[in-house]
């Protein structure tokens, strides 16, 4: 709780939340199925929510129902299966880009959207987000799913993370892209992060 706290009181804001002005809309792409995306989305949207104490929707956008699996096997949870709280998060399920909208209409500071980039709407949100992370894998079986992701996006502001990382894959992409590439510190829970966990995600996401 301690830290919660301090990261609450001394962590400058990014500039979108820091004069109120509008929502600020994270992008969290996966180059694959099984490399993470959705857990690292809910460690982001718990960081926001818990962490900085902003009114925070993490949105289903790829169609992979895990959202659902999430509302099933949870109790004493408030509202519907397409759009409900968890741990002072709304969860909510947006398989169309309308859908999307209409929740972006609502007053949430921080809107986390959960994509896959095999799906085209989803390449085409999550350039219009205003941070964008690629979650991929370096296994030698999904590090060409990774490559292409980011040869996609060349030229657009995107940071790469990795769960459980090869770091010479890691340098590579860096070096020949230009991009930032980074390990994500490992959780088993996305609600129940260590403080180490907590600052990586005020050193990539919470600072302006």
């Amino acid at each position: 709780m301690k830290l919660w706290k301090l990261l609450k009181n001394n962590i400058p804001r990014t500039s979108a939340l820091l004069h109120g002005s509008r929502m600020l809309k994270v992008g969290v792409i996966g180059a694959g199925r099984g490399v993470g995306t959705t857990h690292f989305a809910l460690m982001a949207s718990n960081y926001f929510a818990n962490g900085l104490g902003y009114k925070t929707a993490v949105v289903e956008c790829n169609g992979h129902g895990d959202f659902v699996k999430l509302y099933d096997e949870t109790k004493n949870m408030d509202g519907d299966m397409q759009c409900f709280s968890y741990k002072g998060i709304d969860c909510c399920i947006c398989p169309t880009t309308d859908e999307l909208g209409q929740l972006y209409m609502k007053k949430y500071n921080v809107v986390i959207c959960d994509m896959n980039y095999e799906a085209k709407d989803n390449i085409a949100e999550f350039l219009r987000c205003d941070v964008r992370i690629v979650v991929g894998s370096t296994s030698v079986y999904k590090l060409g799913r990774l490559i292409r992701a980011v040869e996609g996006f060349e030229g657009a502001d995107f940071m790469v993370a990795v769960f459980m990382s090869d770091k010479k894959q890691l340098r590579k992409l860096t070096k020949n892209y230009n991009i930032k590439a980074v390990d994500i510190p490992v959780e088993i829970n996305p609600m129940k992060m260590t403080s180490e966990t907590l600052e990586w995600f005020a050193y990539y996401l919470g600072i302006t």
